[in-house]
């Protein structure tokens, strides 16, 4: 009953047998606070039983790296649940890049709203389907702190959705690392995005060698006035444009 952290990495990596039974128990733990399912890819439809249970109405972090790499199935469901999770401060979707289209399914609920720090690394690394949704239901999280996109290579003209929401008015870390290492598509609108975050403090874009000229768009949109820290390594690795 006094549960507050719990990690099942790995545990349900090939079936989801005796997930449900796990789930329906964790529910009517209601002092959890942080949980730990990632790469447990083989629950599937399985998530569907947290609507059922309810619960987890302290769950503050929540771990789901690598359960939706090739598929969305059961997605929904969980997106659905964790968007009644009031207390919900952090989620990591790492790798979760079989999502795609059902990101929508958090306009429809209405997101995470005290939400301080997401990572999505890699989940935009071979489509851009669904980013846009996503980046809507943030830029509604006004709380929202750290942000993680790392090699997420594919969103490219998809960036400029930012200039439109607006939003992370408190962002203070955020990573980009890989995600213009062959295109420097969408950059600019993503730089004059970031230059309107008056509270960043540390970003990344490692290995974003495809920039180029590009960077020319920070004279134009100043900002970065309280920047401590930058991380520009491999960014001119074969060109110093």
């Amino acid at each position: 009953q006094n549960l507050k952290k719990a990690s099942f990495e790995d545990c349900f990596q090939e079936s989801p047998e005796g997930f449900e039974e796990l789930l329906q128990f964790l529910c009517s733990c209601a002092s959890l606070e942080e949980v730990d399912f990632s790469n447990c890819s083989g629950m599937w439809a399985a998530w569907e039983v947290l609507l059922k249970c309810g619960g987890f109405q302290n769950l503050k972090k929540a771990d789901f790296s690598g359960c939706f790499e090739y598929s969305a199935e059961g997605s929904e469901e969980l997106l659905q649940f964790l968007s009644s999770c009031a207390s919900l401060e952090e989620v990591d979707f790492s790798e979760c890049r079989g999502i795609g289209a059902a990101w929508m399914v958090l306009l429809k609920c209405g997101g995470f709203q005290n939400l301080k720090k997401a990572s999505f690394y890699s989940c935009f690394n071979e489509s851009a389907e669904g980013f846009e949704k996503l980046l809507q239901v943030l830029s509604s999280c006004a709380s929202l702190e750290e942000v993680d996109f790392s090699y997420c290579r594919a969103i490219g003209a998809a960036w400029k959705v930012l200039l439109k929401c607006g939003g992370w008015q408190h962002l203070k870390k955020a990573s980009f690392r890989g995600c213009f290492k062959r295109y420097a598509e969408g950059f600019e609108e993503l730089l004059q995005f970031l230059s309107s975050c008056a509270g960043l403090e540390e970003v990344d874009f490692r290995a974003c060698r495809a920039i180029g000229a590009a960077w020319k768009v920070l004279l134009k949109c100043g900002g970065f006035q309280n920047l401590k820290k930058a991380d520009f390594s491999g960014c001119f690795e074969y060109s110093a444009e």
